[in-house]
């Protein structure tokens, strides 16, 4: 491997590198690296799907893209021997860069992140890229002998680990600021750099000794078709990583601001919409009062059930443009759609007060809903704010008995 052969009886084969194939590898080496900041910076974010997905979609962008840049990399070199890749090598190639860069994510997205930390994830993906690099290169199959030069075969790997380091440093350190999509393209640059300057330090390690003539070829038609596959699947977990992002963010939305019950909006979407529907003639809260008693009875499932049933009643019997809201574990508010009647809205709210008044059967039990409805009318439109403090006062009278679906009126 570092043992120079004969010279009397082998020739060196002077290479040189296609810059076109250069360039697309180090464009290739940059959409991995961005695509692996895009999916990283999901992994310490709390949301539905579990931070290892997000380890094993980073770990892939990155190690399939520097695997890819790697092969690029080699074809890009125009030599005059006849040259083949062993496929099983060439597969087996990639689990180094897949694995180390799992590690190193996982170690740069721990909870104690220290300097030291860095350092080892360094080495690890480090490592990984060069044991990558040179299974790669072991994977070329041509009558020639490889040998290395020591000292820039350890550059290489100084290079990939030194480079590694700084880089998944950049990754942490700028973490809170990695939704700007500059920045973002800055530290994948860098990483793109640091992964193509290891690539091509050891390929210029690399001398090749042959003996007899030299036959002129042509390049393996067969590795622009691997650079393809694998380019497509790159892009492929790019748009998977949107699409996951984007559920992400949905299914947080759905947790902030709808009732995990009900699956009505919530306190939180309530406010939100105070402050863009401004105006409404009418808002009504219906307070349980007994729920807690049937909860300590009957466990919380039973309390749920009440609720559900109670939210059907007045989804039943309300119009359908009224917006119904879960605003606390007992009670439920209704704003009035401005384009609906405000008498439809009341008799709903008449009816419901006399279904309630009824023993519900739940879960084969007769229960008997404790009830207040209280209501803020006004003829004139009013800030859904003000109504909805009326309603509060009403509920907080001590004027006010809790009896079953007494209507109280502002």
């Amino acid at each position: 491997m570092f043992t120079k052969p004969d010279l009397e009886s082998m020739h060196i084969i002077e290479g040189s590198l296609d810059p076109l194939i250069v360039l697309l590898s180090f464009i290739i080496a940059f959409g991995a690296s961005y695509t692996a900041i895009y999916i990283n910076r999901r992994i310490n974010v709390k949301g539905f799907f579990h931070k290892n997905l997000w380890l094993v979609l980073a770990s892939l962008a990155m190690g399939l893209g520097i695997w890819s840049m790697h092969y690029v990399g080699m074809s890009a070199l125009v030599i005059s021997i006849p040259m083949k890749h062993n496929l099983f090598l060439t597969l087996i190639s990639v689990i180094p860069a897949i694995v180390a860069s799992y590690m190193a994510f996982y170690l740069t997205n721990s909870e104690y992140k220290k300097i030291r930390t860095f350092i080892v994830a360094g080495i690890l993906m480090g490592c990984g890229i060069a044991l990558m690099h040179y299974l790669g290169m072991a994977a070329m199959e041509m009558d020639a002998t490889v040998v290395y030069n020591p000292l820039l075969f350890g550059l290489s790997i100084l290079i990939a680990i030194v480079a590694s380091f700084a880089s998944l440093y950049i990754f942490s350190i700028t973490d809170t600021k990695m939704e700007k999509i500059l920045v973002k393209s800055i530290a994948a640059f860098l990483m793109a750099i640091a992964v193509t300057s290891m690539h091509y330090t050891g390929m210029l390690a690399m001398k090749l000794y042959i003996e007899g003539t030299i036959h002129v070829h042509a390049h393996d038609s067969n590795m622009m078709d691997v650079v393809l596959f694998v380019t497509i699947g790159i892009v492929s977990l790019f748009i998977l990583a949107i699409l996951a992002s984007r559920l992400d963010r949905y299914v947080d939305y759905r947790m902030k601001n709808f009732d995990a019950v009900t699956q009505l909006p919530n306190q939180n979407q309530f406010t939100e919409d105070q402050r863009i529907k401004k105006d409404t003639k009418l808002v009504a809260v219906v307070h349980i009062h007994n729920l807690e008693k049937y909860i300590l009875a009957y466990g919380y499932s039973f309390g749920d059930t009440i609720i559900k049933t109670v939210m059907k009643i007045m989804q039943t019997n309300l119009p359908k443009e009224t917006k119904l809201y879960r605003t606390e574990a007992n009670r439920f508010t209704v704003i009035h759609a401005p384009a609906e009647n405000v008498q439809n809205t009341i008799d709903g709210l008449r009816c419901i007060c006399l279904l309630l008044e009824r023993p519900l059967n739940i879960d084969e039990r007769m229960v008997s809903v404790e009830a207040v409805v209280a209501v803020s009318q006004s003829d004139d439109k009013k800030a859904v704010r003000e109504h909805f403090a009326n309603t509060i006062a009403v509920l907080h009278a001590p004027s006010i008995n809790y009896v079953r679906s007494e209507d109280s009126y502002v």
